[in-house]
């Protein structure tokens, strides 16, 4: 136990470069694991590296007195500084991410299996469900402290942070025990109205994890807090419209708390149109599509295609933003880029140029009927080469059209920036070469598959912005997206039809939520081997159908070995990036020395 204390505090220090100062190791919830403690050990010490920690107990000093929930405070504690400085920690300890990342999921696997225990379990699980983009459901009131907290971390600020986690503190968690002498010490109450003891069925006795006391040994003048922090000043962001379904108090026991089963398949599509858009087409065309390809393995999918436009419900106003977050992220990193990225487009542009001239060249050679080329002639009487006729269609680059589909599941996270990159540098590139071109990501989410289309074949080149978009969420039912998207290149009117898609090579799509599930949903899981020969199946269709198909590897090594199953010969895997244009355009080259 020595040894372990010893090594916790050795890593705030390293972190923090203070040694200065003895951490307060408790102050994050560890749950007796060995793994969360290097990487919430490495939080801690950028909270001390970069915060006034002094102020922050002061604060946390201050308030817990004040609620019945100090634990579960502390986790929103916890949850918010990895909100506001997981950049900062991440850009000092790089090696930190995969740590941070694996934990995460863990979390969120334990929690698909195992209902949250109380109001603390339903925080973490909320906050890391919507940091990986996956559903997690909880009380109204969890949902929006956690909403609440990360539309406001674009500071590292101590003040800034400490006025944020007040004004939370106010509307979920305070309690003014000597506002009301008839109230027995320790009942959790609203502002106004003592709730019922029966409701507070599942909330411990919260006793701190850490003694502030311990920690900081106040006088009178340090216990007033500045008005900027005091508990009179409420912050109308969020504490408008303070409702009793606001308080955080655990009622799972409650008979309005009993697991409700939902099968309404409007919440459901509210739910999938709020984190991706509304839909661009009508309710018959999707029923159509569905009816049509989600059968087998697919059955009980539904469809959902968007252009990411949102409507004004509150939770679209909270997706939208988080789209547009990761689309600053997107543009930084193409800007930081940009000169690479420019050479590339430019390099792919006049390579593909000239193998489209030679090949319309190569092409008018080989045809043995249709318009006399008059000038060849002679090649028939000399060299018995009848090959003497052209065919004008050949004169029109639109004969070849390109689509880029992108795996946007949550697996694609912390690559959105690179893949969106490359999504760009292929889409530019068509439209120098006015060769049709359509982007679409695909994400699945409860029982639905969306598309997100970005741009369209015939759209001017200004839409290729738009892919900047692309952000990561939900899981992949990759068999289904490539089946439905292969059916509407065969469909259209261009001779040479190339299908490039960008995935992970992990198709997973698995609706089961187990026991946190609140919905019913009829729809089969995705995964293993039987996702694996689906995606391959689809693939394998397309390519009878004349249309050429190539994977660009985007995710981890391990899983290389099943991307080269689905794809064959057909795939890339580009490390370096100054190499991408030689590859996509030896590629591509390729196809379009394809005798139609």
């Amino acid at each position: 136990m020595e040894e372990k204390k010893y090594r916790k505090e050795n890593i705030v220090w390293t972190v923090s470069e203070d040694y200065s100062k003895l951490p307060a190791t408790n102050l994050f919830d560890l749950k007796g694991q060995d793994e969360p403690y290097i990487y919430k050990m490495t939080l801690l010490g950028s909270v001390y590296k970069y915060l006034n920690v002094e102020a922050l107990f002061d604060f946390l000093y201050q308030h817990l007195p004040n609620t019945e929930l100090k634990n579960e405070f502390l986790k929103i504690v916890e949850i918010y500084l990895d909100d506001c400085l997981n950049k900062k920690m991440l850009e000092d300890r790089p090696g930190i991410k995969s740590i941070r990342e694996k934990y995460f999921n863990s979390k969120i696997n334990y929690y698909k299996n195992n209902r949250p225990k109380d109001v603390e379990d339903e925080i973490e699980y909320a906050y890391y469900s919507s940091l990986l983009g996956h559903y997690a459901h909880s009380r109204e009131a969890v949902e929006k402290v956690v909403r609440d907290l990360h539309f406001n971390n674009i500071k590292f600020d101590t003040k800034y942070i400490i006025k944020n986690l007040n004004a939370v503190f106010l509307k979920y968690f305070y309690v003014n025990i000597q506002e009301d002498k008839n109230i027995e010490e320790g009942k959790f109450i609203t502002k106004d109205k003592k709730i019922k003891e029966n409701d507070t069925k599942g909330i411990k006795d919260s006793k701190p994890r850490i003694d502030f006391n311990m920690l900081k040994s106040l006088d009178s003048k340090k216990r007033e807090m500045t008005e900027e922090f005091s508990l009179n000043i409420e912050s109308a962001e969020f504490t408008n419209q303070l409702s009793e379904s606001d308080v955080l108090f655990d009622d799972k026991d409650s008979k309005s708390q009993n697991n409700v089963k939902y099968t309404n398949d409007e919440k459901i599509r509210e739910m999938v149109e709020d984190r991706f858009g509304i839909s661009m087409i009508s309710s018959y065309v999707s029923k159509s599509i569905e009816n049509k390809f989600c059968t087998g393995i697919h059955k009980g999918i539904n469809f959902l295609m968007t252009e990411g436009v949102f409507n004004d419900r509150v939770n679209s106003k909270y997706f939208k933003n988080q789209i547009y977050e990761q689309r600053i992220k997107n543009l930084n990193y193409f800007n930081e880029n940009e000169l690479e990225f420019r050479r590339t487009i430019s390099e792919l542009t006049t390579f593909l140029k000239k193998k489209i001239n030679h090949d319309e060249l190569d092409t008018i050679l080989k045809i043995k009927q249709g318009k006399l080329m008059s000038s060849q002639v002679w090649r028939s009487n000399y060299l018995n080469d009848n090959n003497i006729f052209y065919n004008k269609r050949m004169d029109e680059n639109a004969t070849i059209s390109v689509d880029i589909l992108l795996d946007s599941s949550a697996s694609q996270l912390g690559r959105e920036e690179s893949i969106s990159a490359q999504a760009y540098i292929i889409s530019q590139t068509m439209s120098n070469l006015d060769i049709a071109c359509r982007v679409i990501a695909y994400s699945n989410f409860f029982n639905y598959l969306v598309f997100i289309k970005f741009r369209d074949y015939k759209e001017p080149k200004s839409f290729n912005n738009k892919i900047f978009d692309f952000k990561g969420a939900g899981s992949n039912r990759d068999g289904l997206a490539i089946k439905i998207l292969n059916k509407s290149i065969i469909e259209n009117s261009y001779d040479r039809k190339i299908l490039i898609i960008l995935s992970d090579g992990k198709p997973n799509n698995v609706i089961d939520l187990k026991s946190n599930s609140f919905i019913k949903l009829d729809a089969l899981d995705y995964e293993g081997e039987d996702a694996v020969r689906n995606t391959q199946e689809e693939v394998f269709n397309g390519k009878l159908n004349d249309i050429h198909i190539l994977g660009i590897f985007t995710g981890e090594e391990e899983d290389l070995p099943t991307e080269k199953r689905i794809y064959g010969k057909d795939f890339a895997y580009i490390k370096n990036i100054k190499r991408f244009s030689k590859i996509i355009g030896f590629y591509l080259s390729q196809v379009i020395n394809y005798d139609i």
